[in-house]
């Protein structure tokens, strides 16, 4: 089976949009199918938050050497290396090969693969978030309604296709995994001290400001306490010099000493598709105070796996490290629930999803895929 997977741009910094996505690159490919991850230098569809002509036009140019002399991979990720990459000028029929399927991974680029022709490949549109907030709702909303078979990473976003009346047999929830063993608890819960660990970001909704207004109020009530943000960005210049900052940590970093180095990690965003650090740091053994964001939803259950609170309300958050610090049976228990709850997204169940979705739309690829002794589950080999 031949799959192409058009991502927005190329990844120069960790994303959890693009993690995902190329996630299914590998597992795909460790399915043995043909992959192909196609990045654009520009899309004329969509006006990108404007960078310094300068720096874009430097970073245009390491592009274009790079897919010239090699194919470029993201650093911060392991793509499996049967998975090929190029980069393309845009996303035009003529730089889309042909395949049996093709994957929209951004609203832009499911705008390009419902008017690509039949020989591209079936349609199939992963939607991670609802991202009105990098385009028009209305023309995100009509992205959507595309006649093309939707992945929805989350229930939310699944019931609210649902909501919109859009043909169901469409419809698709392939929830998000964790790789339990990659981001397992390194050191014990129960000896972690006052110490609170939250993904920092420089988009609005990521609530980076509500969470540090968060910081600063229960600090007022446990002096001792102290907090480790980070982030792909520099660290910020206004962040309060008792806080720590980590930038672009490794994953050994991220999990030994942020998530393994908290007792309680938050989630301040006014909206998730999913929230991919939320469900790692369950997983690394944190106790987790979440806003109510929509995403976190799938695994976070206030009283039972988390404390879950309003969106926009620096207080509730305070009010809940507090709660959790002075209280360490509820903290405790809501990390063994909680990562407890974790175990059920595996990389098994997601792919079983993908795999039946894929044989129901295709059921010639399947005969073909059965004949070459490529049938049963995906994702045998997980290479992430």
């Amino acid at each position: 089976m031949k799959v192409t997977i058009l991502l927005g741009s190329f990844p120069w910094k960790p994303s959890g949009g693009a993690k995902v996505a190329l996630e299914y690159a590998n597992h795909l490919a460790a399915s043995g199918s043909e992959v192909e991850v196609l990045f654009a230098l520009r899309m004329p569809n969509w006006t990108r938050p404007e960078r310094p002509p300068l720096r874009r036009r430097l970073k245009g140019a390491l592009l274009r050497v790079a897919e010239r002399w090699f194919q470029p991979r993201p650093r911060w990720f392991q793509l499996d290396p049967a998975v090929r990459t190029r980069i393309v000028p845009e996303y035009r029929p003529q730089n889309i090969p042909d395949a049996d399927a093709v994957f929209a991974t951004f609203w832009p680029t499911a705008e390009v693969v419902a008017d690509l022709p039949k020989s591209k490949g079936r349609g199939y549109y992963l939607i991670q978030h609802l991202e009105d907030w990098a385009g028009e709702a209305e023309r995100v909303d009509r992205t959507w309604r595309f006649p093309l078979e939707k992945l929805f990473v989350a229930k939310w976003l699944y019931k609210r296709a649902l909501a919109m009346g859009l043909p169901s047999e469409q419809l698709h929830y392939v929830p998000n995994s964790i790789d339990a063993a990659r981001f397992a608890a390194r050191s014990p819960h129960l000896g972690r001290g006052p110490r609170v660990a939250m993904l920092y970001s420089e988009a609005a909704w990521k609530g980076a400001a509500d969470g540090l207004a968060a910081l600063e109020l229960a600090r007022e009530k446990v002096p001792d306490l102290e907090a480790c943000l980070f982030g792909v960005w520099s660290r910020p210049r206004d962040l309060p010099e008792w806080i720590e900052y980590r930038c672009r940590p490794s994953h050994d970093e991220l999990v030994e000493e942020v998530y393994g180095g908290a007792s309680i990690f938050m989630c301040p965003s006014w909206v998730e598709g999913w929230g991919l650090t939320g469900a790692e740091a369950l997983v690394a053994g944190c106790a987790l105070v979440t806003t109510d964001n929509g995403g976190a939803g799938d695994y976070a259950s206030d009283g039972r796996t988390a404390l879950v609170v309003p969106p926009r309300d620096p207080a509730a958050m305070a009010r809940a490290i507090v709660r959790l610090i002075k209280a360490p049976e509820l903290r405790n228990r809501l990390a063994a629930q909680g990562g407890e709850r974790m175990q059920r997204f595996t990389a098994d169940r997601s792919l079983r999803h993908l795999d039946r979705i894929l044989d129901a739309a295709r059921p010639e690829l399947r005969r073909a895929r059965g004949r070459a002794g490529l049938g049963g589950e995906l994702g045998q080999r997980h290479v992430v």
